[in-house]
């Protein structure tokens, strides 16, 4: 690809003996941190609007992630997740992007963004109820965590692999031979941080050739960490250039990666893939919204577990006794005390009949009850402890 001499976290050398590895990391981290809070200066002062409003957009990000992380909200971790991603996601498409790997990255931040919102997708039908209306397809909210974890432990194999394929297919166009004249080197600055930080320094020679559309200064694809293999400056090899593309270049005489690594790849891929899911798949994790148990064994009713089974927060809550049980037409009908406003009695479906089989008069009962539906909890099984005042006979 053309070299571009102002890229963040490289320098380029046109000069020998190569500096020192100290001093050549020195130099890159004192220059990018120059050039990156310069351009940020200049930036808040052509834009200081939108300078503020970007900083905001990403402060709210993180607060919202940590607040729906914290409220175990499925939905939310993804929506938070894709607000964050957003300017990841567009970087590779802006206009001064120049990075010399910039198609790889720009599918590669195509397929995060459709990962991140089919997550987000499935975690939306599970949080608000949709999936009952799709045959066969159910989604628990929480399985959004493990299939994150799985998403961001795949991308980077996958990453290898799209690059691997990519430079393979762009290699093999280079058909074209010449002369070329090495001009000086790429030092390429990289640091990683695992149990301790890691810092990696590349080295890349830097070719001008000339092809019937002039003359060309490109950067080779092949990177060495050790100085001591590069062609000095000056010195001429041959090299292949694309023709239809002349800044692309390789210094091979045959493309150097196997069909047979890319395949191999693939499929430790999608065995992996395939394994991780299914892990997760059949992984029972726990549901922060299923009722607790009291100190005496019964179920707690609360005002969200009562929102959800009710499907309205307009509900009434009342301690009632019964006075009649009958098991007519193969429904089992519930009748109570007369309590003013609410319900004199219920029919229990045939389905959940054996749930209901031990009532009997005198017992009590919890009666929760909608504009147009009721549903009973036995005192047996259940105790209340919302905060809405429970009403008395």
């Amino acid at each position: 690809m053309t070299y571009q001499k102002n890229q963040k976290m490289h320098k380029f050398i046109d000069t020998e003996p190569i500096p020192s590895r100290q001093e050549l990391i020195d130099i890159i981290k004192r220059e990018n941190f120059e050039q990156i809070y310069g351009e940020l200066f200049e930036d808040y002062r052509k834009h200081p609007v939108r300078a503020i409003l970007i900083l905001l957009y990403m402060v709210c990000g993180v607060l919202l992630f940590s607040f729906f992380c914290a409220r175990m909200n499925g939905f939310g971790v993804a929506c938070s997740v894709c607000m964050l991603s957003v300017p990841f996601i567009l970087s590779p498409f802006t206009p001064g992007f120049t990075h010399k790997h910039r198609t790889i990255l720009r599918i590669i931040a195509v397929l995060s963004a459709v990962l991140l919102l089919a997550i987000a997708a499935c975690s939306g039908l599970s949080h608000f109820g949709i999936t009952q209306v799709l045959p066969n397809f159910h989604v628990d909210e929480m399985l959004l965590i493990p299939m994150l974890i799985t998403g961001i432990i795949l991308l980077f194999p996958v990453a290898i692999l799209i690059f691997l394929i990519v430079n393979r297919i762009a290699e093999s166009k280079c058909t074209e031979e010449t002369l070329a004249t090495c001009i000086g080197y790429d030092c390429y600055l990289h640091s990683s941080r695992h149990r301790h930080r890691i810092t990696r320094l590349h080295y890349t020679p830097v070719f001008r050739y000339h092809t019937y559309e002039g003359e060309q200064t490109a950067v080779s694809k092949a990177t060495t960490k050790n100085p001591a293999g590069l062609p000095h400056i000056g010195e001429s090899r041959t090299i292949w250039y694309n023709p239809q593309k002349h800044d692309a270049i390789r210094i091979t005489e045959k493309p150097i990666i196997s069909w047979g690594m890319i395949i191999t790849l693939a499929i430790v891929i999608i065995l992996f893939g395939g394994i991780v899911t299914a892990i997760s798949l059949n992984t029972e994790l726990p549901n922060p919204s299923a009722p607790a148990q009291s100190e005496d064994g019964r179920v707690i009713l609360s005002d969200s577990n009562l929102n959800k089974r009710m499907e309205s927060e307009a509900w009434r809550i009342a301690l009632r006794t019964v006075t009649k049980v009958e098991d007519q037409d193969e429904k089992l009908y519930i009748y109570f005390e007369e309590l003013s406003t609410f319900g004199g009695g219920i029919a229990i479906p045939p389905e959940m009949k054996v749930e209901y089989a031990s009532v009997k008069a005198g017992d009590e009962m919890y009666w929760v009850q909608t504009s147009d539906t009721a549903v009973v909890f036995s005192t047996d099984t259940y105790v209340y402890e919302g905060n809405k005042v429970v009403a008395t006979e």
